[in-house]
């Protein structure tokens, strides 16, 4: 099953595509948009229906996707809208060409995260098996009445509340470092 980023990234990759292929068929870009605001993934349609409406309140393609640009805050649109700023000033042929790179760039990053994800979990699980297995051994340990006399020492509650506080660190430490890098921003506004 997929990672959230993972369908965010395959819902990006297939919103691209659409994107390219609305743009091959030689819809202009406000008319592609216009496309993508109404039958984008549910993940990011709301993102593109919020371009549609920019640049049907603003004049230039320019100045709408740079006000988006700044609202969305997100390194996807970032990228998508430096490409198709730069294809508006700049021409040429390789727009679709790239959109379609990117959307095949998300879909192997979906599969990559999928893929580290699993590994990460498996070692989360064992890593929690080890934390909490101690408890399990003092538990069946407790089972036999003359090893409760250890326990009962001037020293078993402190040997035990030691553990019990290293064990809750790890599991806190588990939980942090099993956590993925979230997506960065490179072209910022």
């Amino acid at each position: 099953m997929a990672s959230k980023q993972a369908r965010l990234d395959l819902d990006w990759a297939a919103d691209i595509e659409l994107l390219a292929s609305a743009l091959e068929s030689g819809l202009l870009v406000a008319d592609a948009i216009a496309l993508l605001s109404s039958r984008a993934s549910a993940s990011w349609r709301a993102h593109f229906t919020q371009i549609n409406d920019q640049l049907e309140r603003d004049s230039t393609l320019q100045i709408a996707l740079t006000e988006f640009k700044i609202l969305a805050s997100d390194a996807r649109f970032d990228f998508l809208i430096e490409l198709l700023l730069a294809h508006s000033q700049l021409g040429g042929k390789g727009l679709v060409d790239a959109l379609n790179r990117v959307a095949q760039d998300h879909r192997n990053r979906a599969s990559v995260r999928d893929d580290i994800s699993s590994r990460i979990a498996a070692i989360v699980s064992v890593a929690r098996l080890g934390a909490v297995s101690p408890w399990v051994m003092l538990g069946l340990l407790c089972t036999r009445s003359e090893n409760l006399s250890y326990f009962a020492s001037g020293m078993g509650p402190g040997v035990l509340a030691c553990g019990a506080a290293v064990c809750g660190l790890a599991m806190v430490m588990i939980g942090k470092l099993s956590r993925l890098p979230s997506f960065s921003r490179g072209i910022g506004a």
